[in-house]
C-alpha cells in the first residue's frame, strides 16, 4: 500500500462504498450458522418494516399511499 506500512491490530481501514458487501458477508455467514432463512419476514428482525406503505399512482393519475402488497423475506435485503 502507500508508504509500506506495517498492518496492525488497530489499523483503520478507508472502505467507503463496500458497507453493502461487508453486511451481506455477515449476513450469509449467520445464514451458514443456522441462525435465519432468507425467506423469513424481514419485520422479525427489522420491526421497521411490520406495515411498508408504498406509493402508488391510481387510474386517474392521482398518487396515493397503501400498503404494500407482497412481503419483504430476508432475501430482499441481500439483492
Amino acid at each position: 500500500m502507500e508508504g509500506n506500512k506495517p498492518i496492525a491490530p488497530d489499523t483503520i481501514y478507508r472502505i467507503y462504498s463496500m458497507t453493502k458487501v461487508i453486511t451481506c458477508t455477515a449476513a450469509l455467514m449467520l445464514y451458514e450458522r443456522g441462525l435465519f432463512l432468507l425467506n423469513d419476514p424481514l419485520e422479525e428482525y427489522l420491526p421497521e418494516f411490520k406495515n411498508p406503505q408504498v406509493y402508488r399512482y391510481n387510474a386517474y393519475g392521482a398518487l396515493s399511499v397503501s400498503p404494500r402488497r407482497v412481503r419483504s423475506g430476508s432475501r430482499t435485503c441481500l439483492r
